[in-house]
This record gives structure tokens, C-alpha cells and sequence, in this order.
């Protein structure tokens, strides 16, 4: 019953400090079953809480390689229990690199493995697969998945453990060669942590930068990124030009809406978010590049966005139009790159599918987008259309018909005919015909410079300004350099 009793109060104290509101960061790496365990493991032995992931893993990998084993009765094998606790680590992080630069990065061949503890101990193979069963037997970081095939026991482990290899027993500049590689993804996060000298920190992500740059040098990637930084100079925006950028960067994602088709329920239906590897509701609702960038820029996410159930609604109740700056070139933007997407998207068939309560919310956003704009100064070109956009919206707002029926018919037009207006007036020059690999090829070029600002905000030791300079330079293309027109 004591025993019972100080368990109880034991994990009563970890829930009270978890749900501490200083303690959020740790409720939000708490989130998996592995990290969870390790996060109450932890706090089992040391009483502390650790928010950051690498010091998380270096300090529940350092329990587990201590303690796994106390209570196991097995056979030793005398080379791998003669191992200090950091050397066991060094020989786990050797091993997991070894397997996370190939292709298949995950499982080992028996032989494989065994050749490669020899390789790192310098023993003979029949000495290193006592090794090998010894360190499942007595640290659990290395299973048996199948006859003759091995692995990290969770993915997690095998991640940070890469990460540290590099960070403390390679070069940067090594880890650096892989940074488009997307299942390096949290190693560079992890290593962003773990690195921790300012030297190796801004080395490194010079050359992760460097490596995207060399990466997407494709003729129509870089016509758009040429684009973008057009646009970005002429913009009266008072925010940095990496942030312009982003931030039409993040709107160009809004034009792909149901450029291909699929098949449901037997017929073909639009595609509302087919963007090729990635998920287009993400992409096009939360503008995660420009909000790396900066906190100074408010974004009203729910402004003319389609749901992927065509039965929710996504119109109306949320939308605050209000909050967006008009007197911002990118607010002004904002409203009406979303206003074309409404017109494209009700085009299709989505508009039959729509119940009355929809059409009513999307005509109201529609009329309450071009109120705002009618007090902008916008070109007259511009306002005339939406004036008649907007007689046609009070016309066929009250029936569902004549909703169906305007936007199958009349939509198109109006589509074309806006985006010539935004072409001519605000430099909307989008590629509309990109095939699957080239929007393939963006989004790529997009994540790992999310990847770059993400591993920037991380690291604690390189400098602010760097940190700027950095973030200043993201998004140009290859002509395009600081100071300097490309004209």
C-alpha cells in the first residue's frame, strides 16, 4: 500500500507540473507514446522536464543504456558490457547513419548489421553478432523485426541518434549534402538543437542552404521565383522582401485548385486539393512560410476557402475580413486572389452539391470581399468588374438555381476575365499549365525552405542578425542577389 500510495503521488506531482501553463511546450512534445514514456521515465529518475527533444532523447536514451538491463538475467558478452555508456551511444549513432544514408533506411540484413559493429569495434564478425544480441537483449534499441532482419525499435531513436552522429562526431558540411532528402526532416531538426557551436551552426545552415539553391535550378521554377521577387520590389509593403516573398509564394498555391480530376463514387468530380505529395488543405489554409518569417503580418485564413466535405461550411461565421490591412499591398491581394479561388471552385460541380445555407454564405463573402475593395485604391479597371461581379451576386444570392446556374455558366468568364486583371494590374503572372512533376518540384522547394527557417528559429546560437540575413535571402532566384537588380 505505501508503495501504492508514493506511485499515486508520484504521478499526481508529474500531472500537476505537466498542466502547468509554463509547461505547454512539454505537453506538446508529450504527444506520442514514445516520447510520453520517455518524458514520465525521465521525471521518474531526475523530477525535471526537458522541452526540448534532443535533451528529451540523450537524456532517456542514457537511462535506458544505464538501467534496461539491471533486472535482465542474461548471458553478457563481455565486449559490449565493457563499453562505457557513451561509447554505446556512439556505436548505436554509427550504426543508425550507416542506415539512414541509403535508400532503404530502416531495416538491416543480420549480416549487414553485424558487419557494420565490426567495422566500428574492430572485431571479427562472429564476435560481433554476440554484440549484436546482446545489445537487444540488455538495451531493447535494436529488435529482431523477421528472421535475419533487424531495426532501431522506433524510428524516433534511429532519428536522433543520426542527428548526433553528425552533430558530434562528423561534419556539418556531411550533413548538410542531405537536406532535400524529405526523411531527413527531423534529423535536421534535431540537429539544429544539438549543434552547438555558432561556427558549425552557421556553416551549417550556409551549406543547407546552398544545397537547396543548387537543387530546383529548373527553367519554370526559377521564371517563378523571378516573378516573386518582381513582385516583392514593386510591393508598397513595409515588410522585408523575404516576407513579401513567402507570402506570394503561399498565395500561388491558392491557383491550383481543381486542375485535375478524380474519380468518386464513379464519375469523375474536381479534385479541390490535388496538389502532388502534399496536402493542399495545409498548404492553402495556413501560410506557414510567411509566418515563420514574421509576427508582424495578420492572415485571415478562413476567407474564401473551399472545405473538403462539400457538406461543411466553410463560409461566412468564420470570416473576418475585417482584420485584413487594404491599405497593405498584401492584404489587398489576400482578398482577391481568394475571390477569383471562390469563382473557380463554384464553377464545377461543387456549386450543385452546395446546400442553401453554403451558396448564401459564399454570395455574402463575395459582396462583403468587394465592399472592402470599392474602398481601396484599386485600378478602376479592377473596381469595375467588381461592381459587376457584384450586381450579378444580388441577382442570384436568393435561389439556389440561379446560383447553380450563373456560376456553371458565367463563372468562367469572369474567371479569365479576373485573371487578366490581376495579371495586368497586380502582376499575378501565374503559370496555370504546370504539369504534376513541375508543382511537384515547388512544393518540394517550398518545404525545405520551411525546413531551413524552422532549423533557423531553432538553434540558439547563432546570431539574430544571421538569423535575418538568412531569412532575407530565401525565395530569389539564382540572378537575383542582395543589393543587386537583376535587370
Amino acid at each position: 500500500m505505501r508503495d501504492e500510495s508514493a506511485g499515486l503521488a508520484r504521478a499526481g506531482e508529474f500531472l500537476d507540473q505537466l498542466f502547468l501553463e509554463s509547461h505547454k511546450p512539454i505537453r506538446d512534445l508529450a504527444i506520442t507514446p514514445i516520447l510520453l514514456s520517455l518524458t514520465c521515465a525521465v521525471f521518474h529518475e531526475t523530477g525535471k522536464f526537458y522541452s526540448k527533444r534532443s535533451k528529451l532523447y540523450k537524456k532517456g536514451l542514457k537511462l535506458l543504456l544505464e538501467k534496461w538491463n539491471k533486472p535482465r538475467e542474461i548471458e553478457r558478452d563481455e565486449i559490449y558490457v565493457n563499453l562505457s555508456v557513451e561509447q554505446k551511444l556512439k556505436l548505436l549513432s554509427y550504426l543508425a547513419v550507416k542506415k539512414f544514408e541509403q535508400t532503404q533506411y530502416v531495416l538491416f540484413e543480420q549480416t549487414e548489421i553485424e558487419g557494420y559493429i565490426a567495422e566500428f569495434l574492430g572485431i571479427g564478425q562472429p564476435e560481433s553478432r554476440a554484440v549484436l544480441r546482446a545489445m537487444e537483449a540488455k538495451d531493447g534499441l535494436l529488435i529482431q523485426r523477421a528472421e535475419e532482419v533487424w531495426s532501431f525499435s522506433h524510428l524516433t531513436f534511429q532519428e536522433y541518434l543520426v542527428a548526433t552522429w553528425f552533430g558530434k562526431h562528423s561534419s556539418v558540411e556531411c550533413l548538410a549534402k542531405h537536406f532535400i532528402k524529405q526523411h531527413w526532416r527531423e534529423v535536421y531538426l534535431l540537429a539544429s538543437e544539438i549543434i552547438d557551436t555558432p561556427q558549425d551552426a552557421v556553416h551549417f545552415i550556409k551549406k543547407s542552404k546552398e544545397i537547396i539553391d543548387i537543387s530546383f535550378l529548373t527553367p519554370n521554377l526559377q521564371e517563378f521565383l523571378m516573378g516573386l521577387y518582381q513582385k516583392a520590389e514593386k510591393s508598397k509593403s513595409l515588410l522585408k522582401r523575404g516576407v513579401i516573398r513567402a507570402f506570394y509564394f503561399d498565395i500561388s498555391f491558392l491557383k491550383t485548385i481543381h486542375t485535375v480530376e478524380i474519380i468518386e463514387d464513379g464519375k469523375f468530380t474536381p479534385a479541390w486539393f490535388n496538389l502532388p505529395g502534399s496536402n493542399f488543405a495545409t498548404l492553402l489554409g495556413d501560410f506557414k512560410l510567411t509566418l515563420l518569417l514574421t509576427h508582424s503580418i495578420d492572415i485571415c485564413f478562413d476567407f474564401g476557402f473551399i472545405s473538403y466535405n462539400p457538406l461543411e461550411e466553410a463560409f461566412g461565421d468564420v470570416c473576418k475580413l475585417s482584420q485584413i490591412n487594404t491599405k497593405d499591398d498584401l492584404g489587398l491581394d489576400l482578398i482577391l486572389a481568394n475571390l477569383l479561388i471562390i469563382l473557380m471552385s463554384f464553377t464545377t460541380d461543387y456549386a450543385e452539391l452546395s446546400s442553401r445555407d453554403v451558396y448564401r454564405k459564399v454570395s455574402s463573402t463575395i459582396l462583403k470581399a468587394i465592399q472592402i475593395l470599392s474602398n481601396t485604391e484599386l485600378a478602376n479597371e479592377l473596381k469595375e468588374f467588381c461592381l459587376e461581379l457584384a450586381n450579378d451576386i444580388n441577382i442570384i444570392k436568393t435561389s439556389k438555381n440561379k446560383f447553380q446556374s450563373w456560376f456553371q455558366i458565367q463563372a468562367p468568364i469572369k474567371v479569365e476575365e479576373l485573371k487578366n486583371l490581376l495579371k495586368k494590374y497586380r502582376d499575378f503572372n501565374w503559370n496555370w499549365n504546370w504539369t504534376e512533376d513541375q508543382f511537384d518540384l515547388q512544393i518540394k522547394y517550398y518545404e525545405a525552405n520551411i525546413l531551413l527557417v524552422e532549423c533557423l528559429n531553432i538553434n540558439e546560437v547563432v546570431s539574430e542578425e544571421f538569423k535575418d540575413q538568412i531569412k532575407d535571402e530565401l525565395l530569389l532566384p539564382n540572378t537575383a542577389t542582395i543589393g543587386r537588380s537583376p535587370f
